[in-house]
């Protein structure tokens, strides 16, 4: 992630995700936070998609989602 062009593709990308409430994108720390839907919420899936537009070392540092939704 280099620009803001970067976290409005990222941003875009992953609030299109089943299960995802919310998407911040942090441009400094290269970071996204999501809030999430656990019930339908796939990280391996949000990664192969962050995979396919190019952000290729993405990785899950920590999940933690909301429940009784």
């Amino acid at each position: 992630m280099h620009c803001e062009s970067c976290v409005a593709k990222t941003t875009g990308v992953l609030s299109k995700q089943p299960g995802v409430v919310e998407v911040r994108v942090n441009l400094d720390t290269k970071q996204a936070t999501l809030a999430i839907d656990e019930d339908s919420f796939d990280s391996q899936n949000a990664l192969d998609v962050l995979d396919d537009y190019g952000f290729k070392d993405s990785t899950v540092l920590s999940e933690e989602g909301i429940s009784g939704k």
